[in-house]
Parts: C-alpha cells; structure tokens; sequence
C-alpha cells in the first residue's frame, strides 16, 4: 500500500510539471486520499496554489510550520534566497516519500495548532542554519532508517529527491 501512494504521488508531480505547472509548497490541504477497500487513491488538489513553472518568482514566503516542512531550505523565510524552479517540488516530493515511507508525519496537531514532530526538533534560532539542520536530519533518517521500513530502492530514491538541489548532485 505505501508503494502505491508513493508512486501515485509521484506520477502526480510528474503530470504537474509535464503540463509546465509546479506548486508553492505541498501543504497537507494538497493532497485528498480516497479510500475504497483494499484500494487507495491520492489526488493533488488546491490549483489556486499552482503557478506555470515559466512564471517569475515572488521572492516572498511565510514561516508556516506545516508549509516550511516540505520546503527546500532556499526557500524558507519570509524573503527566500532562491527562484523557485521545479526541482524544489522534487525536494518537498522527497520530504513526502519520506513521511509514506516511515509511516508518519513530521508535522503534527498540538494544542489546536501544527507544530514539526519533536524527531526534527532542531535547537539552532537562527532560521537558514535550522532549515538546513532540518534537512541534514531528514537525510539521516532516509540514509539511516527508512530502508529497514520500505527497501533499500525507495531509500535511495527519497535520498535523491532531498539532494537534487545539491551543488555537488550529478
């Protein structure tokens, strides 16, 4: 079943960007599951978060919780330092394939609000540094943890999708 929805969400960001669209972030609102039986289907859904790729990016953000999760961390912030292009969708797709894999969230309901999962509690204040803190720990957790839960082919795959955006990714 978690093979499934990874591929569906996958295949979904694939239809996304093959139609010249890409998102803002992967919000939990994006995504709708139907459930019937045995099957399970997941649906992108929000447009009005959608933009065509060709578009000039805003060089403006939020510090959103549930939306900074599934961020790459160059666009973070209230003022992010990168264009947006589309392999920050690949980014937060990683983030995602992470979260199917390891059978959780890493944003979750605290009293009435969301809050990052206390794994990825980081202690550094400073916003960039604890952006790519946060990264550095969903790489550890997709290198050192996920293919004991889905195999060592999903884990190499998440690790991709988090370090497309790498200077040093071929």
């Amino acid at each position: 079943m978690k093979l499934d929805i990874a591929q569906q969400l996958a295949k979904s960001v694939l239809y996304l960007h093959t139609t010249g669209l890409c998102t803002r972030t992967f919000a939990q609102k994006q995504f709708l599951s139907l459930i019937r039986g045995e099957a399970k289907s997941l649906f992108l859904v929000g447009f009005e978060d959608f933009r065509e790729a060709k578009d000039d990016t805003f060089y403006t953000g939020d510090s959103l919780p549930e939306r900074e999760m599934y961020r790459h961390p160059s666009r973070q912030g209230n003022n992010p330092e990168r264009k947006y292009v589309m392999q920050h969708d690949i980014y937060s797709l990683g983030v995602r394939l992470l979260e199917i894999g390891m059978c959780k969230s890493f944003v979750k309901l605290e009293k009435n609000r969301l809050v990052i999962e206390s794994d990825l509690d980081i202690s550094e204040r400073d916003g960039r540094k604890k952006a790519f803190a946060t990264k550095n720990q969903l790489l550890f957790i997709a290198h050192e943890r996920l293919s004991q839960h889905i195999g060592k082919r999903f884990k190499d795959t998440v690790e991709k999708c988090l370090t497309c955006l790498d200077e040093d990714t071929t």
